[in-house]
């Protein structure tokens, strides 16, 4: 065919992807798995950090020495244990066979591959006929933390973070995490600290470089439960902080499974994101603190684990629901979600506008009042997913208004006349009813 009538242009607008930041959580290791620093592991159900904190066995022999035996575990070919020779660390061995070979010993290393242990007193010779694995101290916390968490259940999961060991001293530990915060392989939202660290000053100072409003990072760390009435929480005001009283820790992690409810929400107009204050929490038990000691822990906004037996419901649940600054945990989601969708979306417009050469996206009244309807859908949609209190008008100065105050900034591409005041969706915490009573009949 010599003659085309018609020609056909194409052009494509995409879509946004919706970001998965508010999914995304990291429980945080130091040298309590052989895996390398920095690199984060999915884990997607309980199972995944057995296998992220049992490691094989290359060989175990012993020999009696005139006290008890010796055993020397040697590493499989490519792994190894990053600490310095002749340092000591406690481990776990299961699965042997004869099981007499499975225990808990202190382990000197050499070389990064070879652990020797004293037992005094055994008489332990040759090899077991099976080879189990081993555990690293710090280990089963790790497996305590992950397991709470997706007790709570596994709509969404989460990450294994190890940055190596750091010789157990939390301000190295800090140093470690923000390293890694300063140049992420990926970004978390949330972040479940050791318990080593409650209190830590370094903990405190880092903690306090997140507590702007456009900051969306969160760190999870247990609390000791407060002793008496004179208590006050070292986090007060840090936004960036959610402290958790467990006092059956170390068998139970409460914030691990306040964690796990934080970013376990994946908003739609059928699945709303419910008030945090009250939430129910499986797997771990509610706290035997006395009542005024529950009450200071509340007014200091320190959570901890209740029960519903006030409303007739005997299961455990979070109380109250805050970040260190008293403001309910789903009152900074909801500033975090808004921002990241009305920049998300904004530049999604702008983008598909450069693109559009049927309906382009020009910097004049049109393009204002395109920009704003954008804005405007994102608090529509707030305020459908349970995350915006009431209709939110987005307010957009109008383009002569607007480049006839702020004349260079045409010249420059650059509008900041869109604005919107807005009240994020929170829920109830303390009821008042009130009841008077009288002989007289109505």
């Amino acid at each position: 065919m010599g003659y085309n009538i018609v020609t056909v242009n194409v052009s494509q607008t995409i879509g946004a992807i919706p970001s998965n930041l508010q999914q995304m959580s990291a429980v945080l290791s130091f040298g309590a798995t052989t895996n390398e620093p920095g690199k984060p592991i999915l884990l997607t159900e309980n199972s995944d950090i057995n296998d992220a904190v049992s490691n094989a066995i290359g060989s175990l022999t012993a020999e009696v020495q005139s006290t008890g035996s010796e055993l020397t575990l040697v590493l499989p070919d490519g792994m190894t244990i990053a600490r310095d020779d002749g340092s000591e660390f406690e481990i776990e061995i299961v699965n042997c066979f004869p099981t007499t070979w499975n225990g808990t010993y202190n382990a000197t290393i050499t070389g990064g591959t070879t652990l020797t242990m004293t037992i005094d007193g055994s008489t332990l010779d040759g090899q077991p006929d099976t080879l189990g694995q081993f555990t690293i101290e710090g280990g089963s916390d790790l497996v305590t933390a992950v397991n709470t968490f997706f007790a709570q259940g596994n709509s969404v999961g989460t990450y294994l973070l190890e940055l190596g060991y750091q010789q157990d001293v939390p301000a190295t530990e800090v140093v470690a995490l923000k390293a890694y915060l300063d140049d992420p392989l990926k970004r978390f939202y949330a972040y479940l600290v050791p318990e080593s660290w409650k209190g830590s000053t370094d903990f405190i100072t880092l903690a306090k470089l997140y507590t702007a409003e456009e900051a969306m990072q969160y760190f999870f760390v247990l609390e000791d439960t407060a002793t008496d009435t004179n208590y006050v929480s070292p986090y007060a005001a840090i936004k960036s902080i959610i402290a958790v009283a467990d006092d059956t820790y170390p068998t139970t992690n409460a914030a691990a499974a306040v964690m796990w409810n934080y970013v376990s929400a994946s908003p739609s107009e059928i699945n709303k994101v419910p008030p945090m204050a009250f939430r129910f929490l499986q797997a771990v038990n509610a706290n035997q603190a006395k009542d005024n000691i529950l009450k200071t822990m509340a007014a200091q906004n320190v959570n901890y684990v209740d029960t519903g037996a006030e409303g007739g419901i005997a299961n455990t649940m979070l109380a109250k629901g805050v970040t260190s600054d008293g403001n309910d945990m789903t009152y900074w989601y909801s500033v975090d979600w808004v921002q990241i969708n009305v920049d998300m979306m904004l530049a999604n417009a702008i983008i598909n506008g450069s693109n559009n050469p049927i309906n382009p996206l020009y910097y004049d009244q049109d393009g204002i009042d395109r920009l704003q309807q954008v804005a405007q859908g994102v608090f529509n949609t707030g305020v459908s997913y349970g995350l915006v209190n009431g209709q939110t008008p987005v307010n957009a100065i109008p383009f002569k208004t607007y480049t006839k105050n702020n004349p260079n900034d045409y010249g420059i591409g650059r509008y900041a006349g869109l604005s919107a005041t807005y009240t994020p969706m929170r829920g109830f915490v303390a009821i008042i009813f009130n009841i008077n009573v009288t002989m007289q009949l109505p």
